[in-house]
């Protein structure tokens, strides 16, 4: 499932497919990938402000995202399912389009990474999250003034920063 208005190649993508470079003869068949952004975005905004009982800053962060996009592959060779792979490649590619490693998670054969990249002001404006669990890849790609939406998250839930971020 894609939706949007652009055929291009995408970060999420970019992401599967250097990842897949490193899965050793092995191949990942995506499950599932949705795009969201301008037109289709805004829709769904308006229609979340209608049906939610939203205050400011709900309503702040909510206009605060541009685009979104999420992508699920299952990993194809049995044999390749015990290892996390490699991200150097990634962390590389990424590192050259601005992206920097916040986190890195290792367990197993379970990994996560998430990267994020800031606008020349200094604030967040994206956010990638790659989770591998050894037979499935899932990437989530999430753009916009981000530093908005992470603020309001926290207010939420402070607790939820103390076990990302430690004491």
């Amino acid at each position: 499932l894609l939706l949007s208005g652009c055929a291009t190649s995408s970060a999420v993508q970019d992401v599967a497919a250097t990842i897949e470079g490193d899965l050793g003869g092995g191949y990942l068949e995506r499950e599932s990938h949705l795009r969201i952004g301008g037109l289709t975005l805004a829709m769904a905004k308006g229609i979340a402000r209608m049906a939610a009982d939203l205050d400011q800053e709900e309503r702040a962060a909510l206009r605060s995202v541009r685009s979104v996009e999420v992508a699920t592959y299952r990993v194809r060779d049995a044999s390749l399912e015990a290892a996390a792979p490699d991200l150097r490649r990634v962390e590389a590619r990424m590192s050259r389009q601005g992206w920097h490693p916040m986190v890195r998670e290792r367990e197993g054969n379970e990994a996560t990474w998430v990267y994020v990249k800031g606008d020349p002001e200094g604030r967040l404006s994206g956010i990638v999250v790659v989770d591998y669990d050894g037979s499935e890849l899932e990437v989530v790609r999430v753009v916009g003034r981000l530093d908005r939406v992470l603020a309001e998250a926290l207010a939420d839930d402070p607790d939820s920063a103390i076990e990302i971020f430690g004491p």
